[in-house]
């Protein structure tokens, strides 16, 4: 073998050899921390915080009997507790159910509550009324969206159901071998049940709203990294419903892309893109808005900004900064209609078809008769 053959293999068997043994210091490292996290302490109540050391939070007195109190594997816990607000032997009961698990980074909490309806939705629970669903943050600033509802249990007793997600800080030191660093976070699962009992809703928010996270290995989400956390929309279950987004206000969702919103009437969206959300109106058209802009919104057809002035009732209006106008929802607008006209025919009509469908339109529009003229003129030469 010609001797700058040798130095290259050399060079090659040295490289694969230390490799071998970096991988094999990094396995001895991380079995050394998978035994540490499969020691992890259990958590324990202790004058009404429950805590371990990766999360804390308050019960106050709330919840007197801790039933189970587990960590299977630092991140992974789970925490039973009960109360009996008219002595262990009365029927009526509440029961605080915590789960906190590693999540993928990728994995937001829409998907994750979404899940969690789907889940009881299509169960053999006897949900009655609405579910309804909302969001807010802790006070250390961890997003939280939850979901409530009521059902009636097979002995006939009525059962109010409280259903918390958190969205804990991401993780340095995740508990698996291929994962680096920060690519996973802590989702805390508050579960209430409420059996002819006494919780309320602003009872089991106070006790999630207390939640930490202990570790100062954790990173909290930048703003721009929880866009995909809040309520997307439709935020699809079992059936149509109202729900409430603390930026967008009310809207009635029926399960088909569909909403009906408070302030802007019947719009249609095909869900988040992760970065905002396009609607369309058939007074605007589409526009394009998210939480931190809304009611600002932009338009796709003026190629410019909308704001939609919600303290407006009869009529409600919006300014068009295309115009520098104000315009009232309510107006037709004849662009949309052509546009609408446009893309709901590309390909499946003929050029000829088109043009006369869209006459038809602009004759029938309240435009004066001489923008008529011209509008047709112009279709009849350029098309649409």
């Amino acid at each position: 073998m010609p001797s700058s053959l040798k130095s290259r293999f050399a060079i090659a068997m040295l490289i694969y050899f230390v490799g071998i043994a970096a991988a094999y210091g990094d396995h001895d490292h991380y079995i050394q921390k998978l035994d540490g996290f499969s020691k992890s302490q259990d958590p324990e109540l202790v004058n009404g915080l429950v805590a371990n050391e990766v999360f804390s939070y308050e019960i106050g007195n709330s919840f007197t009997h801790l039933i189970n109190a587990t960590t299977f594997f630092k991140y992974y816990a789970t925490i039973d507790l009960f109360r009996f607000p008219n002595g262990i032997f009365s029927d009526e009961s509440d029961r605080l159910l915590v789960k906190t698990q590693e999540i993928l980074l990728e994995s937001d909490l829409a998907h994750i509550v979404n899940d969690d309806l789907h889940r009881f939705t299509n169960s053999d629970m006897n949900l009655t009324g609405e579910l309804t669903i909302s969001e807010f943050n802790t006070f250390d600033g961890y997003n939280v969206l939850y979901w409530t509802g009521n059902e009636v249990t097979q002995t006939g007793t009525p059962r109010k159901l409280y259903s918390f997600h958190v969205q804990g800080p991401k993780l340095f030191e995740s508990t698996s071998f291929t994962q680096k660093s920060y690519t996973t976070w802590i989702h805390a699962h508050f579960y209430f049940e409420s059996e002819d009992g006494t919780l309320t809703l602003q009872e089991a928010r106070n006790i999630v709203e207390s939640i930490k996270f202990l570790e100062s290995t954790n990173l909290p989400f930048e703003p721009e990294e929880r866009e995909g956390t809040a309520a997307s929309f439709p935020l699809y279950s079992k059936d149509p419903q109202w729900y409430e987004s603390t930026w967008f206000g009310n809207y009635y969702d029926t399960t088909t892309g569909w909403i009906y919103h408070e302030f802007l009437g019947w719009i249609f969206t095909e869900g988040s893109t992760g970065n905002g959300i396009w609607f369309w109106h058939e007074n605007i058209g589409w526009f394009w808005t998210k939480s931190g802009v809304y009611p600002y919104a932009y338009s796709q057809l003026e190629k410019n900004w909308l704001y939609f002035d919600l303290n407006s009732i009869n009529p409600k209006k919006y300014y068009n900064f295309a115009i520098l106008a104000w315009v009232n929802l309510s107006t037709v607008n004849l662009e949309v209609q052509l546009d609408t006209l446009k893309n709901q025919n590309s390909g499946n009509s003929s050029p000829n078809d088109i043009k006369r469908d869209a006459i038809k339109i602009v004759a029938n529009s309240k435009l004066s008769e001489e923008q008529k003229n011209r509008k047709i003129s112009s279709i009849i030469l350029y098309g649409l």
